[in-house]
């Protein structure tokens, strides 16, 4: 099968990008995890979302996803909603989260607590809060 879009370069071009901006052991856990994923033969532009979002998550952290507390994750969707983040955002970061977490701390039988509280759907209070519709007069 032909790579039109060349996502095999694109996914090297990520990794090698996880590996210079993260520190360890967030080095080590993403590249765990993408491991994992390549093993699972998942889409390669869904493993480049996961470490795109990893990053990014790792940055308004500001602590290894090791040491991250429940509070902490509170702290990034109070954060998101403050960025008047898409309620798709919101659902696609929980969702790799809970991966993330599952597989590489829970050893991929269980969810730690850090993120076991919330859900990877998000309300429809937020989804309609997005799509307000006006009266043209």
């Amino acid at each position: 099968m032909r790579d039109l879009y060349n996502r095999k370069q694109k996914l090297a071009h990520w990794i090698s990008k996880a590996k210079t901006e993260l520190v360890e052991p967030d080095r080590t856990h993403v590249l765990e995890f993408v491991e994992y994923m390549q093993e699972k033969d998942k889409s390669i532009l869904w493993i480049v979302r996961c470490i795109t979002a990893l990053i990014y998550i790792r940055r308004q952290l500001n602590k290894p996803f090791v040491d991250c507390k429940k509070e902490d994750i509170k702290s990034l969707f109070v954060w998101m909603d403050t960025k008047n983040c898409k309620a798709s955002t919101h659902e696609k970061f929980r969702k790799i989260l809970k991966i993330f977490y599952r597989v590489v701390f829970g050893k991929n039988e269980f969810h730690p607590d850090t993120v076991n509280w919330f859900s990877t759907q998000v309300g429809k209070e937020k989804s309609r809060k997005r799509f307000r519709y006006c009266r043209v007069s």
